[in-house]
């Protein structure tokens, strides 16, 4: 039996503990050269290994972040692309916007050449309702009816003012192009408006001139300022009695000697003495019309003068049936007596 010693044991078992740290890879060439050992420790194995792991797990982590990225890129790219379609889209909107605007700005100056031209006509128009008017009150011997006063600023703040039109929910919902149809269409009922003011006007002037006669001889003021003593109608008897009277005129009580003025244009039928009138002008101002001016003191005029609104005729007195100072005053149509207040255009019952 063979014994070995312990250093024997010792170094046999060092050995074998460093055969054990490499791996031997033996390379045989060819049969002329000899064998090669090629030792390599196996914690390089180890290290080459993990690293190898490393790499095929890095290759593969790019791999995939490539094909995400991939993937990515995709989506942004048919997400770009539908951003242009949609800048394609507002573009085209765009334009047809701006075509629009630039059609509804031609029709928006056509719109104001009509509103110009409307204004022009409706000022004509003012102007001419004026010139009429002034001429109406001029030859009624008038600067004002029933205490106005027709300026030109009233006259125009009258013709050139116009109400709002009211806005409802269905005009606020109309679309542009049905607001551009509504306001050609209100400038044209305007417009239609206007043409038959216009013609009303002319009509009315032609009807003026052919009234200027009638409107002339219109008895259309009082012959003197004063008070009215009495009016026409049933009274009682101012020399006493039981009976009442037909009062056929007006009664307007003045000094002696104040100026009795023609009531409208006409010519003089009669002017002298006569009964209960005492001193009487009569003016016959044609149109069925005739006034009387009574209880004169002294007359001015004679038979055939023609006078005009306005002219002395007279001066009051108390001759003939009368218990003062005052003219007596008669409208008559067709030789029956009117209320000569109905003719009156400046005076306000309010104050009788």
């Amino acid at each position: 039996m063979k014994y070995t010693s312990k250093d024997e044991v010792h170094m046999k078992t060092k050995a074998k503990r460093k055969r054990s740290r490499y791996l031997n890879i033996v390379i045989v060439p060819d049969a002329e050269h000899r064998m090669r050992t090629l030792r390599i420790p196996k914690w390089a194995i180890s290290s080459i290994t993990c690293l190898v792991v490393m790499a095929v797990m890095l290759f593969s982590g790019l791999v995939l972040y490539t094909n995400w990225l991939g993937g990515q890129l995709s989506v942004k790219e048919d997400r770009l692309q539908a951003y242009k379609e949609q800048v394609a889209d507002r573009d085209n909107t765009i334009k047809g916007l701006e075509d629009e605007i630039d059609y509804y700005a031609g029709e928006l100056q056509s719109i104001m050449s009509v509103a110009s031209s409307l204004q022009e006509q409706t000022s004509s128009i003012a102007d001419n309702n004026r010139q009429i008017l002034g001429e109406i009150l001029h030859l009624l011997g008038l600067e004002s009816i029933g205490g106005e006063t027709y300026d030109a600023d009233t006259l125009s703040s009258r013709s050139g003012t116009r109400p709002r039109p009211k806005t409802t929910d269905e005009t606020r919902d109309t679309t542009l192009e049905q607001s551009h149809i509504l306001t050609v269409n209100e400038f044209v009922k305007a417009d239609q408006k206007v043409s038959s003011v216009r013609e009303f006007y002319e009509h009315l002037s032609e009807r003026v001139s052919k009234m200027r006669d009638y409107l002339l001889a219109y008895p259309s003021i009082l012959p003197v300022e004063g008070r009215i003593s009495c009016l026409m109608g049933e009274r009682d008897n101012p020399f006493g009695g039981r009976k009442k009277e037909f009062h056929s005129g007006l009664d307007i009580a003045v000094p002696r000697g104040t100026d009795v003025k023609a009531t409208g244009k006409g010519r003089v039928i009669f002017s002298g003495r006569r009964g209960a009138y005492g001193y009487l002008v009569i003016i016959d101002h044609g149109f069925d019309i005739k006034t009387y001016y009574a209880h004169n003191s002294k007359l001015l005029v004679e038979e055939g003068d023609i006078v005009e609104r306005g002219h002395i005729i007279a001066k009051s007195g108390n001759t003939g049936r009368s218990t003062g100072p005052h003219v007596h005053y008669e409208v008559r149509i067709k030789d029956t007596p009117k209320d000569p207040l109905d003719f009156v255009l400046n005076f306000d019952r309010g104050d009788e």
